[in-house]
């Protein structure tokens, strides 16, 4: 079960078998409400078995590896995209995790996708504000960048799925993530 830890400074010591990530925001574009208080300092997350103290959010989630492929990923370098997912209104977290799992994961990645790796994270917490936390692994800041052109006409499908479970995609905070050496 992997804890992320969102941190402002970089943790002296991490928990054994803990990632550190340096991050960089990245909102949407059509985003309009600011990052919130905790996670606007956020420059680094850390993705352990524990939390790491002093985090200024903790998100204890569920993992499932839903694609891996040779490339980039936690370990084998790459960047990550990290996203903060709220569910829609009027549904679970249950029925929130079997659409983003039995749903949506396989029709991103139907549409040949130019991330190699991706992970969806189902928050533990009862009364987290965050349902879920998406890492995607992609070889290069590049590729990321073509993969996101690419969501408005080719890949129009998956974002037009984004409505059945999640509250509101745009305002999903989200960073690019790079692995620290530890």
């Amino acid at each position: 079960m992997p804890v992320f830890s969102f941190l402002a400074t970089r943790p002296a010591e991490l928990p054994a078998e803990t990632r550190l990530y340096e991050l960089t925001p990245r909102p949407h574009a059509s985003q309009k409400s600011p990052l919130p208080e905790p996670l606007r300092r956020a420059t680094y997350l850390a993705d352990g078995p524990e939390a790491v103290p002093g985090a200024a959010l903790v998100v204890p989630a569920d993992g499932q590896l839903m694609f891996e492929r040779a490339g980039s990923g936690p370990g084998r370098g790459g960047v990550v995209r990290l996203l903060l997912n709220v569910r829609k209104p009027g549904i679970t977290r249950g029925q929130f995790a079997r659409h983003w799992r039995e749903v949506h994961a396989p029709l991103a990645i139907g549409m040949h996708p130019h991330y190699d790796y991706y992970t969806t994270n189902i928050s533990t917490d009862p009364d987290g504000e965050w349902d879920g936390v998406l890492q995607e692994w992609f070889p290069t800041r590049e590729a990321f960048e073509e993969h996101e052109a690419g969501l408005g006409d080719v890949k129009k499908e998956v974002s037009d799925d984004y409505q059945y479970f999640l509250a509101d995609s745009a305002e999903c905070p989200q960073w690019i993530g790079v692995e620290v050496e530890s």
